[in-house]
């Protein structure tokens, strides 16, 4: 019983490993692509927010919230309540991903 006990909690903590990984990885992956895009999609071709993010159709979408700044030209994003990134447009250059 022990040997079971032992190992089913093996498994559970090598599947918990798991799932956070991947969802690390999408989480901040799928903020910083939000960013950018509407970043470059708002403040380069003079587009809606809303619009932009019409147009980008992320699988992951629903778990991501951007809003705008536009007093210091800057998107942010967040993904899963927990991964975060900002883009800021600079002149001559589109926009640059921050963090």
């Amino acid at each position: 019983m022990k040997i079971v006990r032992t190992s089913t909690v093996v498994v559970l903590a090598l599947v918990l490993i798991v799932v956070t990984v991947l969802l690390q990885s999408v989480g901040s992956k799928s903020a910083r692509i939000a960013t950018r895009w509407s970043c470059a999609c708002v403040y380069v071709e003079g587009r809606e927010l809303a619009e932009c993010m019409d147009a980008l159709q992320l699988p992951v979408q629903p778990i991501v919230r951007v809003t705008q700044d536009d007093a210091t030209q800057q998107i942010h994003a967040r993904a899963l309540l927990f991964f975060s990134s900002t883009a800021r447009r600079v002149p001559e250059q589109s926009c640059v991903v921050e963090r």
